[in-house]
């Protein structure tokens, strides 16, 4: 692309009309509405390559310029300021009022607070230049942190090494968006932040060398204040108001992204990531449009979303090789005792003593864990050491941090008792449990400060304590207004498995409603807590007649399945528990004796069974999508399938995803090559294929519309665009009015007839009419089920 075209498209994104009159000239007029009814121009002059000799060429460049009449400002844009003499810029400057600039200058959307960075001056209340201050101490004092990258067999020795040279790097992407995931308290935040410190010196460097770069725009929960809705395009909005200096709009953020001016840096937006419906939607378009350069995104989560998020899911197999996944490891021995060194100085002796223990070290591969447990022994010189658990760690943390409230004054013993404060913010965990990720109001924990306050304080103290309790540093703001949420995700979980566990013994019921709110993640420790207390008591009989009357609460009954699987004897609670027709998608079943065990009917979208034995396990008209089968070949051979109806895709161990029902027929040993070929025949495996990005393989709907790209995007079994057509001739799909790269799906009968054929494979009018058009087979009955 030229700089002509730059200039052209990015004005346009920027509002402004083109003057195409002068495009042969190389020269760029544009104008739009300005202040008060008037016109605001600019123009701008673009020589497709750099004249040899700029004092003579360029004058005659900038005097013929200036004869256009070019109204506005004037700017001479050009690829580099080499050969130009000092004297040809002044000239340009003041006897042609002409800026000249670069693009890195030009196309450039400055932040408010650039130069009191570059001047070490106070840095503005801004969540993006808080976060570049604090990851420029946290890069400084952090430990090395471990990933492994998907696709490579060996881990990575720092990861935060490994995305600074990639987003640091001239050459194109394999694939422009990173995925990041981490379990709570492996340090991701500060991995964020410490890339975010780097990547935007390393890019003011770039722009003072006048090199092209993409500065860095971090998109944070904290910009949700200012956000008109909570939605990724509210937060990036929200970020323009608050951090850019000029006046753009998203249309010219997003161009930026497209050019190769920027890239996108996304932290902390799990709860935003289950909220908005069309965060994925929004990725996708941006990654799919025809762009100079492809757009370079960086998303960090928890790896539970990759299991609690049907969204992330689906966004992943859609972008197929737009994904590049790392996962933060755990640290080893070497590690944890080199952050001790380093966090303790010579202090260290009693934490190395106390990784000598193997429960302690386990816990202490967690980051979070690791650092609890260095503060804990800062100073303490009576030489003993316990051995910990988790539990306790988190218990003191949080003990900790509200003796700290009461040490600066901002709590009084004479008025609020600590042991109320622990409990109260307890309850506010059960309600932002309760919330989801809205958070909690702040005028609900307002309401429960007042309940333990003495009634004979004065009005003005009740006041000043109700507005403690709500900036208690146990909590943060929320991406809505007038909400907090628990700053830490550990204390959060460890609260909700607290209550937990005084309401499995107490009130059943009371239990299955609080973790009916909202699905767990698997590595919680909510569920850890749960788990121990069942191993603990034998509470295995218990928790089987929970599960059971859990089953009309979908989401109570996989957090309570997913105690079940993770206790010693986990299988005897399975067996006696109906897992039919339940929604167990992103479900991980490890080292567990399955066989008997019936998934008749079950969505496992995403599930995975790892080192399972399946002899005799019934998974009949099961959903199975993206399912992972892991070092259970053996005894997968010897499960029940029936007609795998619901099969469309499957992954056994590291090899590669299987979307092809004989093939997967083939590897457990049901068909031999050269046996007829079972299944759907190509066109009908190419419209599911399609259909099943407007519809879940267990029925429920998942999209309204999608684009063109998307629909010929994936897997070919027949050709994508013939079957489109075909889809849309027959009414499954319409093009939207006006908008003929996206199209919608069915509503109706036709949307029912979609849903059977996605679910069970059973052929309808209209899909059979569709198929009998598209397919080449003659004589094809489209659908072969397996006896």
């Amino acid at each position: 692309m030229t700089l002509f075209d730059e200039v052209s498209t990015y004005l346009s994104a920027e509002g402004w009309s083109i003057d195409m009159s002068r495009v042969d000239i190389g020269f760029v007029r544009a104008s739009r509405a300005g202040f008060g009814g008037g016109r605001d121009q600019v123009s701008i002059c673009c020589p497709d390559t750099p004249p040899a000799g700029w004092t003579a060429s360029g004058t005659a460049i900038l005097n013929r310029f200036v004869s256009e009449k070019a109204g506005g400002e004037r700017f001479l844009l050009v690829e580099s300021r080499e050969g130009m003499s000092q004297e040809f810029q002044r000239r340009a400057r003041f006897d042609f009022q002409v800026t000249i600039r670069t693009p890195i200058q030009f196309f450039d959307a400055s932040f408010r607070w650039d130069a009191q960075s570059r001047d070490g001056g106070s840095i503005a209340p801004s969540a993006a230049a808080r976060l570049r201050s604090d990851g420029e101490s946290q890069a400084k004092k952090r430990t090395k942190q471990p990933y492994i990258a998907e696709g490579r067999d060996e881990p990575g020795e720092d990861i935060l090494q490994e995305l600074t040279k990639l987003f640091r790097s001239s050459r194109p992407w394999p694939a422009p968006v990173l995925l990041v995931t981490a379990p709570a308290g492996y340090g991701k935040s500060m991995l964020f932040g410490s890339l975010y410190a780097n990547l935007y010196s390393s890019f003011q460097a770039d722009k003072r060398e006048q090199t092209k770069a993409r500065r860095p725009f971090p998109i944070l929960p904290e910009y949700a204040a200012g956000a008109s809705g909570p939605t990724l395009k509210g937060l990036m909005e929200s970020f323009i108001q608050s951090d850019i200096a000029n006046r753009i709009g998203l249309p010219t953020f997003e161009w930026m992204l497209g050019n190769g001016y920027a890239c996108l840096l996304l932290d902390g937006l799990d709860e935003l990531i289950s909220r908005d419906q069309g965060f994925f939607e929004y990725l996708e378009d941006l990654l799919t449009r025809d762009t100079p350069a492809s757009p370079r995104i960086l998303i960090c989560v928890r790896d539970s979303l990759l299991s609690a998020s049907q969204g992330l899911r689906d966004f992943i197999v859609d972008s197929a090789g737009l994904v590049q996944q790392y996962q933060i490891l755990p640290w080893d021995e070497t590690t944890v005792t080199e952050f001790g060194r380093r966090r303790l100085g010579g202090e260290d002796a009693q934490f190395r003593e106390a990784l000598s223990r193997p429960d302690v070290l386990r816990l202490c591969s967690t980051p979070y864990y690791a650092e609890l447990l260095a503060d804990k022994l800062k100073g303490q010189s009576d030489g003993r050491v316990d051995d910990w658990t988790e539990a306790q760690l988190v218990e003191d943390a949080l003990t900790a941090i509200v003796d700290r409230e009461y040490e600066k004054g901002l709590l009084l013993e004479k008025f609020v008792d600590r042991q109320d404060v622990l409990d109260v913010i307890e309850d506010v965990a059960i309600m932002e449990l309760e919330n989801g990720a809205r958070g909690v109001p702040v005028d609900d924990i307002t309401d429960l400060a007042q309940v333990i306050v003495d009634e004979e304080v004065s009005d003005d103290i009740k006041e000043d304590l109700d507005l403690q309790f709500t900036q208690l540093s146990v909590f943060q703001r929320a991406t809505e207004i007038g909400r907090v949420r628990f700053a830490q995700d550990t204390i959060y979980e460890y609260l909700v498995g607290k209550r937990s566990v005084r309401l499995f013994d107490s009130d059943p019921r009371k239990l299955a409603e609080v973790l009916g709110w909202r699905r767990m993640p698997p590595d919680s420790i909510s569920l850890r807590l749960l788990r121990d207390h069942v191993e603990a008591h034998g509470a295995h009989n218990s928790l089987q007649s929970q599960l059971s009357n859990a089953a009309s609460r979908p989401i109570a009954f996989v957090n309570l399945l997913q105690v079940a699987i993770g206790i010693a004897g986990g299988e005897g609670v399975l067996r006696e528990v109906s897992l039919e027709r339940q929604d167990l998608s992103g479900v991980a079943f490890r080292n567990l004796r399955l066989s008997g065990v019936s998934m008749r009917g079950t969505n496992l979208e995403g599930a995975l069974f790892e080192s399972c034995d399946l002899k005799d396990a019934d998974f009949s008209e099961a959903s199975l999508h993206q399912t992972r089968f892991r070092n259970c070949q053996d005894s997968l051979a010897l499960a029940e399938f029936g007609s795998l109806a619901g099969f469309v895709s499957v992954k056994v161990d590291d090899d590669v995803a299987i979307d092809a029902v004989d093939e997967f027929v083939r590897l457990i040993r049901r068909q031999v090559e050269g046996d007829p070929v079972l299944g759907p025949c190509a066109a009908a495996q190419q419209l599911r294929l399609m259909m099943l990005k407007y519809i879940r393989p267990d029925g429920k709907p998942r999209r309204d519309w999608n684009s063109q790209k998307t629909l010929l995007s994936g897997r070919r079994v027949a050709d994508p665009g013939t079957v489109l057509k075909a889809a849309t001739r027959f009414g499954l799909l319409t093009k939207q009015s006006g908008r003929d790269e996206r199209y919608d799906r069915a509503s109706g009968d036709l949307y029912a007839e979609t849903v059977t054929f996605v679910t069970t494979l059973q052929l309808g009018d209209t899909v059979r009419d569709l198929l009998e058009e598209v397919c080449a087979i003659e004589g094809c009955q489209h659908v072969v089920e397996l006896d």
